[in-house]
């Protein structure tokens, strides 16, 4: 866990410009390709190390946690929308 997450840290850290991701609105920009919101912002990928102590991607098993999966479908429900929590659109 301790690789996971400072390799985390070292990725915030290189983004681009100073970005609160929880301020988003991630509705607004589910339509845009995930490779052009990693450029927009800087996100560098994960390295060689974190992969190896098992971390994964929001689209693989254990990469979103039960709050995250239910807070997306409460937002989604509020809005009207349908919700696909493993699909980019």
């Amino acid at each position: 866990v301790a690789t996971r997450l400072a390799d985390a840290m070292r990725r915030g850290a290189l983004v681009t410009g100073s970005v609160d991701f929880m301020t988003l609105d991630w509705f607004e920009l589910a339509d845009q390709p995930v490779d052009e919101l990693r450029a927009h912002f800087g996100i560098v990928s994960k390295s060689a190390d974190a992969l190896a102590a098992g971390s994964v991607s929001p689209w693989e098993p254990g990469g979103i946690s039960e709050f995250q999966l239910a807070q997306g479908q409460a937002h989604a429900d509020a809005r009207g929308d349908s919700y696909d929590p493993f699909s980019s659109g």
